[in-house]
């Protein structure tokens, strides 16, 4: 769902981002590195998330008339009072304040991110705001992103803003503001978190979810069927469990299963593990974690199961649900989804 906003809301986001660097109450480094923060890092920081809010927002509106959403954009430091906040902090409905019904969490995806969801240390901050409390129903994760109409130009946002206020040929390559819209992509309840989400607790790892990538070249396969690499025997149509770069134990994912016939190389290397899946008849693999994998007759594909990123041990304790599992959990569509929180909050 697309959502366009317009000059002046990105000029509000900007501001907040500057009004906050400039405070004098506030700490500019960074909560991860402690690293000092200039104003673009800071700006770098807060507009992008600020901008999604505000079409979040107006997407709500545009479907119940009687109401609008206030969003957080005043600059204060975090206390008990204010902690665990929803980000539309109020709703106007028919000219009267009162507070939402729903506890709405608006977040930023990316086409890269592999995993979504909840630090547990900001999930148990949510659940102490009387609008969860014991209900997770009325718990809402919006993600959302930012796209534009024209692909040929770069859409950051504080070169969208420069390349608009200054009209300096220096930004040229920006996208214009009328060409970039906030993207609601997911709608995902609390309790779909809770109960279908899995924990990856601190000292744990953050894991690559596409375990099985595009069929190898038919050449290559000819050749890796001719290496006489080791045959690795299953039992009771489970795949081991066999780390590409000998990191990780990837306990979190517990058993995958596959119906269908597949013969299993191993090539093992001082520093990696190569194992590839010769399908011979259709096969599905299936694990609760990451879902449904679909093999085709006659080919093969290397099972992918690693680590994601340079440093890929977890910091926090995280509940998680993978991307690419969210269509099959999420029954009722985005629209009917988003419907029912502009009737309900």
């Amino acid at each position: 769902m697309k959502i366009k906003l317009d000059k002046e809301k990105l000029f509000e986001c900007v501001k907040f981002a500057v009004d906050y660097y400039l405070d004098e109450r506030k700490s500019n480094t960074n909560r991860t590195t402690g690293q000092n923060r200039g104003l673009g890092s800071v700006i770098n920081d807060f507009v992008l998330g600020k901008f999604l809010e505000i079409g979040v927002a107006k997407a709500i509106e545009s479907l119940n008339s009687s109401i609008k959403c206030e969003l957080d954009f005043e600059i204060h430091a975090l206390n008990q009072d204010n902690s665990s906040d929803p980000d539309v902090i109020m709703i106007n409905e028919n000219g009267k304040e009162r507070r939402p019904k729903i506890f709405i969490e608006v977040k930023n995806i990316s086409p890269n991110d592999r995993w979504v969801g909840l630090t547990q240390e900001q999930l148990n901050t949510i659940e102490n705001n009387s609008i969860v409390d014991d209900d997770k129903d009325n718990l809402f994760l919006i993600y959302a992103s930012l796209g534009t109409d024209n692909k040929d130009y770069d859409d950051d946002l504080l070169g969208i803003f420069l390349k608009s206020e200054t009209k300096n040929d220096l930004f040229k390559k920006f996208s214009d503001i009328s060409d970039v819209y906030c993207d609601i992509k997911y709608i995902i309840s609390g309790r779909e978190l809770i109960e279908r989400g899995t924990k990856f607790n601190e000292g744990s790892y953050l894991y690559e979810t596409e375990i099985i990538k595009e069929p190898i070249e038919k050449n290559k396969a000819t050749k890796i069927r001719n290496l006489g690499l080791t045959i690795i025997k299953t039992k009771d149509f489970k795949l081991p469990i066999i780390s590409r770069s000998n990191v990780g134990e990837f306990k979190e994912f517990e058993e995958f299963l596959y119906n269908g016939e597949i013969v299993l190389y191993l090539k093992k290397n001082e520093k990696s593990n190569r194992v590839y899946i010769d399908c011979k008849k259709d096969t599905t693999i299936s694990n609760k974690v990451l879902g449904d994998f679909f093999l085709k007759t006659g080919e093969m594909y290397e099972l992918f199961l690693d680590t994601a990123g340079r440093n890929p041990v977890l910091k926090r304790n995280n509940i998680w649900l993978a991307n690419r599992r969210l269509s099959s959990i999420i029954k009722n569509n985005l629209e009917e989804r988003l419907k029912s929180i502009a009737e309900n909050i």
